[in-house]
């Protein structure tokens, strides 16, 4: 009777250790050259593109600083400079500010929004074109 008791025991042991272990870490960060990501800024999202719609590649990353969006504003404003590009157009709706960018053969977005929680969401964006 005890050794019944025993198997059960280990097994429910085993079964509790799998579903306490520590979710795995998040993917690496995609480095956007030309589009540094705001520094201790925490990444909710990436995503690599091969050739599409013209394109050679593409890269975007969704990021979260917790600091003031003036901070936010003014660090991507030098960092567009900093990295050569050419502003095309500056829109924004709701607070939010999106920079329309190009350099050479290569566009860029950078998008900064105050979040309801608090907060400043970044979207970073490079689109590079293929070779004609």
């Amino acid at each position: 009777m005890r050794r019944p008791a025993v198997v059960l025991a280990t097994v429910l042991l085993a079964v509790a250790s799998a579903c306490a272990r520590p979710a795995p870490p998040p993917a690496a960060a995609v480095d956007i050259p030309g589009l540094p990501g705001y520094p201790g800024a925490r990444e909710l999202d990436h995503s690599t593109k091969g050739p599409h719609w013209g394109y050679q590649d593409s890269l975007g990353r969704l990021i979260v600083a917790d600091v003031p969006f003036a901070t936010v504003r003014a660090f991507y404003e030098q960092a567009i400079a900093d990295n050569g590009w050419t502003v095309q157009e500056v829109t924004g709706t709701g607070g939010a500010i999106h920079w329309h960018l190009y350099r050479g053969a290569t566009l860029g977005d950078v998008e900064i929004a105050p979040r309801p929680e608090g907060g400043v969401e970044i979207h970073l964006e490079r689109h590079d074109h293929a070779p004609s």
